[in-house]
């Protein structure tokens, strides 16, 4: 059994050093992402460092390489009940198949 002063002590700080913030690391103004003092631009979003020289010769930073992946096509339409995008050419939403209010189907059903 413990003594009273070994159940009083802290645990050991075995996982709280896994996951400590590096006192140099730098935080990414676009998506948060901490990043070590080295790193001249964010590895999640590759936005560059502020203080790095690539970062005053940009103008804005670099888009994300997801967002083209995630875009809204400006032709699609949202479904009215999921709230799905779909592209224009569905007759019916992809994910619940409600038929798209603009299509032959929409009136007949």
């Amino acid at each position: 059994s413990k003594s009273a002063g070994e159940a009083s002590k802290p645990p050991s700080p075995k996982w709280s050093s896994t996951f400590a913030i590096e006192d140099d690391s730098w935080k990414c103004e676009v998506c948060s992402v901490r990043n070590s003092t080295s790193a001249t631009s964010c590895a999640a979003c590759e936005t560059p460092h502020p203080g790095s020289k690539s970062a005053g010769e940009a103008s804005k930073p670099p888009s994300p390489k997801w967002s083209s992946t995630f875009a809204i096509e400006d032709d699609s339409w949202k479904c009215e009940v999921c709230s799905v995008r779909n592209s224009t050419s569905a007759t019916s939403c992809a994910a619940c198949e409600t038929p798209h209010p603009g299509s032959k189907s929409a009136g007949e059903a």
